[in-house]
């Protein structure tokens, strides 16, 4: 309980005007957020001690494991994702994005306009809009 009102006294203390701390912050609490399985469950440790070396580096599916059609799936994934790329170097103007205050309501604001902005570029290049 302490520790929450000192969590609770931390958070309300700090002004989050500082857009280069805002996004240290934003990418511990990522991190965090991402490895808080491994760490929350005894099960799950022993599990990844469990799995060999070879396998401990494959990377975590998006939606699971497919009983057919892997690769049907992958072209797909791949396609979309080429013109989500171009659709976003067209509305943004660079090929990637950068790194962003997560606190500032502006940049949000603009970034979710980007967004829409490039799904509904993706939507008229496959002609569903």
């Amino acid at each position: 309980v302490a520790f929450c009102a000192l969590l609770v006294a931390a958070v309300s203390a700090y002004n989050f005007e500082d857009p280069d701390f805002n996004i240290l912050l934003s990418d511990d609490l990522e991190e965090l957020s991402s490895g808080v399985a491994s760490f929350s469950h005894p099960r799950s440790r022993r599990d990844d001690e469990a799995v060999n070396d070879k396998d401990k580096c494959h990377h975590r599916k998006r939606w699971g494991e497919l009983c057919c059609a892997e690769d049907v799936m992958a072209k797909m994934r791949d396609v979309e994702k080429d013109l989500k790329r171009e659709c976003f170097k067209e509305v943004v103007g660079k090929d990637k994005h950068e790194k962003f205050d997560p606190f500032n309501c502006e940049t949000m604001d603009q970034r979710k306009k980007q967004i829409v902005c490039v799904i509904q570029c993706v939507g008229q290049k496959k002609d569903l809009l």
